[in-house]
């Protein structure tokens, strides 16, 4: 059995705004979902079977650890049909209005 995670990939960018950040540009519920904030070098990853809220933040040195609030969850398609995730208000990843969020999702 083969892995469809990766049939689907989707970048862009986003501006941090130190609150609950919804993505609907998607076009799909992500199954894996990889953030990186273009400032502190901060990475967080969300893969399907985790729990929402949760993702591993890995720091520029490479340290990689499991966080379970404020981070990663898959969004269903909202009102208008559009699917995406959402990133929580975490500090080093989404905490200031003057960082650059990269991201990346996969189906």
């Amino acid at each position: 059995m083969s892995s469809t995670v990766g049939s689907r990939y989707t970048t862009g960018t986003v501006v941090a705004t130190g609150a609950l950040l919804s993505i609907r540009t998607v076009g799909y519920k992500p199954r894996k979902v990889r953030i990186v904030n273009e400032t502190t070098l901060y990475t967080v990853e969300w893969s399907e079977g985790m729990a929402d809220d949760s993702a591993f933040e890995i720091v520029a040195a490479g340290d990689k650890t499991l966080e379970t609030s404020d981070l990663i969850t898959p969004l269903d398609p909202d009102s208008n049909g559009n699917p995406g995730f959402s990133l929580g208000a975490r500090a080093n990843v989404n905490d200031t209005t003057t960082e650059i969020l990269r991201w990346e999702t996969w189906e």
